[in-house]
């Protein structure tokens, strides 16, 4: 006999399809050649990530310059081909023909660390924010300026500020600009590439605190990127670290913070400076010794081996699986 009571408790507790899928994910970069054209070095830049991004949730990628986050962020939108894996999206990979990038592209847009990459300084504001809408073909001439209007003052700004230039704006208008310009086609996910690095403390506060409101209102999921952990975890309902090309921890951002397992994301909280002289001089930092390892000579084993504290010959020979430790909570080391 059939139970619905059962069914329906089935089915809420069933955790919902991801709206991003990324299995596998690999990007190498090939850096010169010798004299007869044999290849020399391969950089590998990210090296088999795995990730998951649900609707309307905000995915915070944190790590050291140099550890892959930047290139994974322009792989999920497109600007880099991969080398290996899936980018799902609702289940389809949209990497098979140009004409699915094409329609991939306008559900993945992305925010860019300089604001200026994303603004022709040559263009009104108002013909860049409605470019995407032109590729596209979407509206009439009538509807994009409508559609640049509102999207403006969405943001902060005025309707009567699409016909200047970039070059008549703030470093916090012009980023106020690079997120209108990413919402005009109203995609499903936006990358935001450390969006907030080049901006003043106080302007940083008020771009992350547009960017939440604005997904309240629109419902669009983040890939937010970058190396402020503090800003990560405000804005972040989870996190995934990455060294070297690897995921090493993911979790949801407050027990990240609350209960941090792997060794790389130890220290890289304890490097986070705390508000009170008293408590800051008395806590115990975890310094990283040496340097980040070459992307093209990666370690043996666990990427992280070279600079853990804990690390044994297992560690060496042995890389670990990202798996679950805890519900929602993965972790890449043989010690946790």
């Amino acid at each position: 006999m059939f139970d619905s009571t059962a069914a329906t408790l089935d089915a809420a507790t069933t955790t919902p399809a991801p709206l991003l899928r990324v299995r596998g994910l690999h990007k190498h970069f090939v850096r010169g050649r010798s004299l007869f054209g044999a290849t020399q070095k391969r950089v590998r830049a990210v090296d088999g990530v795995d990730l998951e991004v649900q609707r309307g949730e905000t995915l915070g990628i944190v790590g050291e310059s140099g550890c892959g986050k930047t290139t994974t962020g322009r792989v999920l939108v497109g600007l880099e081909e991969p080398t290996a894996g899936d980018v799902l999206l609702e289940g389809t990979n949209y990497f098979d023909t140009a004409a699915t990038v094409k329609a991939y592209r306008r559900r993945v847009q992305m925010v860019f660390q300089d604001p200026m990459a994303s603004l022709d300084p040559r263009m009104t504001v108002g013909t860049s924010i409605a470019e995407p809408l032109t590729v596209q073909k979407i509206g009439t001439r009538a509807d994009r300026r409508e559609r640049v209007s509102a999207l403006l003052q969405q943001v902060g700004l005025t309707a009567e500020m699409a016909d200047r230039f970039p070059s008549q704006f703030s470093g916090g208008q012009r980023q106020r600009l690079g997120i209108a310009r990413a919402l005009a086609v109203a995609p499903d996910v936006v990358v935001a590439d450390e969006p907030t690095s080049a901006l003043d403390v106080s302007v940083r506060a008020q771009v992350v605190n547009l960017l939440r409101d604005l997904q309240d209102q629109l419902g669009v999921a983040y890939v937010f990127i970058s190396h402020d952990l503090s800003t990560v975890r405000f804005i972040s309902d989870r996190i995934a670290v990455m060294y070297l090309g690897k995921i090493m921890e993911d979790a949801p951002a407050e027990e990240l913070f609350a209960r941090p397992q792997h060794p790389y994301t130890r220290a890289l909280l304890s490097a986070i400076p705390i508000p009170d002289p008293t408590r800051e001089a008395q806590r115990e930092r975890l310094l990283l010794e040496g340097d980040l390892p070459s992307p093209s000579n990666p370690p043996t084993g666990c990427r992280f081996n070279t600079r853990c504290p804990i690390a044994t010959d297992r560690c060496r020979e042995e890389e670990p699986m990202l798996d679950a430790k805890a519900p929602g909570h993965r972790v890449a080391c043989h010690f946790v």
